[in-house]
């Protein structure tokens, strides 16, 4: 497969031209800078390998806001299947009880997996949240923390679980 690749210094410019707008797009439409940046930098590695088309269309501009767009709602809709399963999760000793396919039995595996490699604090802050129930001020009275710690800790965990389990649950969908 020839795929028609942009000389770089092209693409540099098209790049620099092209880099704060799609970057202030997403940026407005996501949680967080950091999640932007990684969408953008994806933006532009798919301009890149979609070079021919991006330069046979009408207007580039508008085919690299295509590009975002769908970036953007491949975004959205891995991190709604990651949040559904996570809420989804049964308590970790009820998993082998209940029958499950395989594939069910998978990311309910993949997904104990990547709690138990969050920081205890975390782990511990995500478990009581997400597995056994409990609210933020009962979570934060428990462990002799402030509500807002406790928040900050359940939202760095979904980060940090999204993250690492983005491409897993992408493949099961």
């Amino acid at each position: 497969m020839d795929i028609k690749h942009p000389h770089i210094n092209t693409f540099k410019k098209f790049y620099d031209l092209e880099f704060e707008r799609v970057f202030q797009f997403l940026n407005q439409r996501l949680s967080n800078k950091e999640d932007a940046k990684d969408l953008t930098h994806d933006v532009f590695l798919k301009a890149y390998y979609n070079w021919d088309k991006l330069q046979k269309a009408e207007t580039p501009s508008k085919y690299l806001f295509k590009i975002t767009s769908n970036t953007l709602i491949d975004h959205y809709r891995k991190n709604i299947l990651i949040e559904h399963s996570i809420q989804q999760l049964p308590p970790q000793q009820e998993v082998s009880s209940i029958e499950l396919d395989q594939k069910d039995n998978e990311k309910v595996s993949a997904l104990y997996q990547a709690i138990e490699q969050l920081p205890d604090q975390r782990k511990e802050i995500f478990k009581l949240k997400n597995i056994q129930g409990l609210s933020t001020e009962e979570i934060a009275n428990e462990l002799s923390l402030s509500k807002r710690t406790v928040e900050n800790q359940v939202y760095r965990a979904m980060q940090s679980l999204r993250k690492q389990l983005a491409n897993f649950f992408f493949t099961f969908f």
